[in-house]
This record gives C-alpha cells, structure tokens and sequence, in this order.
C-alpha cells in the first residue's frame, strides 16, 4: 500500500523516499521487493546501498550481501558507512567467513572512526564471533569494548556466553564472577508470550516458572525440527544458558 502511494504521488525518483522503501522491504523479510525498488533507482547514495545490504544480510542472503557490497565498491566513490559495514560483517559471519568480516573490521578501524561507531563494528564482531564459536576473535572484541567503556555489560555477557558455548565453562564462571567483582551488571533479558488474555514473561536466571521442564522440552523439540530444515547455529545449551544463567 505504502509502495503504491509513493507511485500514485510520483515520488518514484525521490532518494529519501525509495531508500525508505528499500529499508521497509528488507525488514519484512521481502529481498526481492527491495531489490525491485533499488535496481529502479536512477540515483543511490551511501543510505541505499546500505539498507540493500543490511536488508539481504538480515534475511540469510549473505553472498547477495556482499556481491551488492562489491556493487557499491566498484561504482561509488562514497566512504561505506558503520552501518553497512556492520552489515557486511553480519553477512561474512553467516557464511561463516569471520575471517573476511574481521579483515573487513580492522581496515574500517585503521581508517579512523567515532567511538559510537567503533562500538557498533566491535559490538557486531562480537555477537557474530559468539555466533561462530570464535573465542579468540570473541576475546578480542570484548577486550576492545571493555577499555574503550562501550557496551560494557553486553561485552561481558556476550564474551561469558560464547565461552559457554565453546564448552569452556570455567572462563565463563570466572568472567561472571570478574563481573561482580568489578560491579558490572546488565538487565536481564526477557521473552513474552500472551495466551488467552494472560501475558508470561520469563527472564534469565529466573528459575520460578512451575513448568520450565515443559519450555526445555518444547525448545528441544523445535531445535530438532529446525536442524532438519538445515538450521545451523546455537545448540539448545544456548537456550538452557539464556534460562538458567
């Protein structure tokens, strides 16, 4: 409907308009409608490549990711952003070529960047090392967050969680217990539902729920079926990690 306005009102050439157009295709799961909208733009600038890329890389399409990021490579003369180079990492992350989004994030980082954007990219490897399994690059991310005093509470989870992950769980405990020491803390996080007219919430940590043996169940059970559609990712120790821990 929003497409269709834009069009009624002839603002198909509008930058702003059709970059948003991009972005809103691409949060709802449609790459193609966002492809249409970009590969019919006459003009780009750096905040349409970027909701082109972010928008394949949030959707599994990570090689279209990065071929649309060597697109903007070749024909634009515009510095990428952090956004789209968080991105990229995201799309490396998922093919699981760390290693080529962690080359992607230290050129950035050697080029000089903000503070907030230094966080975004370090956070970003974080969270897809943790993905990953890649401890060490894990470590160092966390290590830069840490001393730079971004995201500090984030970095000690993610960091405490990948270690989890990795089966390492004496460093885990130990990075918990730095935590304390330190007096770092962070909200736990939450997940709801609402079932006839009734709203559950369930936090980390929070171990009241009359029938978690049920939800642990129920988690396996899915984590089964999305392994046989080819899921690949956190095991359901990850799960039991986010409830328990």
């Amino acid at each position: 409907m929003v497409h269709a306005h834009v069009q009624i009102l002839g603002l198909q050439g509008n930058l702003v308009v059709c970059s948003s157009l991009v972005d809103m295709y691409g949060k709802c799961n449609d790459v193609d409608g966002a492809r249409m909208v970009f590969n019919s733009m006459g003009c780009r600038n750096v905040v349409s490549w970027t909701a082109m890329i972010a928008g394949c890389a949030q959707n599994g399409k990570g090689y279209e990711a990065l071929e649309v990021f060597r697109e903007f490579s070749g024909y634009m003369t515009e510095r990428p952003n952090h956004f789209m180079l968080a991105s990229v990492i995201n799309a490396c992350a998922s093919l699981g070529r760390l290693v080529s989004g962690k080359v992607t994030h230290g050129a950035v980082i050697r080029g000089g960047v903000s503070p907030n954007e230094g966080a975004l990219l370090w956070g970003t490897l974080l969270s897809s090392s943790r993905l990953q399994g890649r401890v060490d690059i894990a470590v160092e991310a966390s290590k830069w967050l840490i001393e730079s005093n971004q995201q500090v509470a984030g970095a000690y989870v993610t960091l405490s969680n990948t270690y989890t992950l990795a089966g390492e769980w004496e460093k885990a405990h130990s990075l918990r217990a730095e935590m304390d020491l330190v007096g770092v803390h962070k909200e736990p996080g939450c997940s709801w539902i609402e079932i006839k007219d009734s709203i559950y919430v369930f936090y980390a940590g929070d171990l009241s729920c009359e029938r978690r043996d049920e939800v642990i169940s129920l988690l396996r059970e899915l984590e089964r079926r999305m392994v046989e559609r080819g899921y690949v990712g956190g095991t359901i120790r990850a799960a039991a990690v986010h409830w328990l821990v």
